[in-house]
């Protein structure tokens, strides 16, 4: 897989986008917003509870899929479910997710995944993809992804 290949990143919302009260996790709308510029993004929701807190968190940013269940027991099971839906594929999309086992299972079905811990190490793992621009300090990544949530704060503020 080249990040010239990945068209679409479709993240497991629970814990990647949205921790399981419904807050936004720390530093992904900055990487979401900073991705989204260069490829579509998915949010992967088990309900339509976890959906709409997607959309009140990302706005508008992420395309949402909602599937049938988000338990660990049935991860072929939606995984399949989006490659029927044609959400996931071999060719052109990463999926991202807290869950190794999920992951193991969407690599073994031919798909790119990668295991998200936090915002800094994924923005790192997407720029050795060639999808964002690389950046081995995960200190630099966090410096940048802090940066750009000032700026989104405060709109009038300078860019790095």
């Amino acid at each position: 897989m080249s990040g010239e290949d990945i068209r679409t990143v479709v993240l497991y919302c629970t814990n990647v986008m949205v921790d399981d009260t419904g807050a936004v996790v720390r530093l992904m709308p900055q990487l979401i917003g900073e991705l989204s510029a260069v490829v579509n993004v998915t949010a992967m929701c088990g309900n339509e509870a976890q959906a709409d807190r997607v959309r009140r968190a990302y706005a508008g940013v992420v395309k949402i899929v909602t599937i049938g269940s988000d338990s660990g027991s049935g991860e072929g099971s939606v995984l399949e479910e989006l490659v029927h839906r044609e959400t996931l594929n071999g060719t052109s999309t990463l999926f991202v997710d807290h869950n190794p086992k999920r992951c193991m299972r969407a690599v073994r079905m031919g798909i790119p995944a990668g295991v998200f811990v936090d915002a800094p190490r994924l923005y790192r793992d997407l720029g050795l993809w060639g999808i964002l621009p690389l950046n081995h300090s995960l200190h630099d990544v966090e410096a940048h992804l802090t940066g750009l949530g000032a700026a989104q704060a405060d709109p009038g503020a300078e860019r790095k």
